[in-house]
């Protein structure tokens, strides 16, 4: 639950403090009685916060990727729409000077 609640930043200062003064089971806390706990709380918060940094940027990242694809889809289905009502127009315009040069 500590390990939660560094690395949503909300309360770690005191939980640091307590880290920090802990001496042993059953004894009582020292200020500062280890402060070589200190690179574990600091480093925990850095590694924490960039872990969840990459992954906000990563799902920001997928998501982007996505849309785009779904876009290009979007779009190629567009254009051959387009393209076959061209063709159309062309073939009946096309029959029209058939029927014309016939008669």
């Amino acid at each position: 639950m500590a390990l939660f609640v560094l690395s949503s930043k909300d309360g770690w200062v005191q939980i640091m403090y307590n880290g920090l003064d802990a001496v042993g089971v059953d004894l009582q806390p020292v200020e500062n009685f280890n402060e070589w706990r200190l690179l574990f709380f600091i480093s925990f918060l850095l590694l924490v916060g960039f872990f969840v940094l990459n992954m906000f940027v990563g799902v920001v990242v997928e998501n982007f990727h996505r849309c785009r694809e779904e876009q290009e889809a979007e779009e190629r289905a567009r254009r051959a729409v387009k393209r076959a009502e061209r063709l159309e127009r062309k073939r009946q315009s096309m029959k029209g000077n058939v029927r014309h040069l016939l008669i």
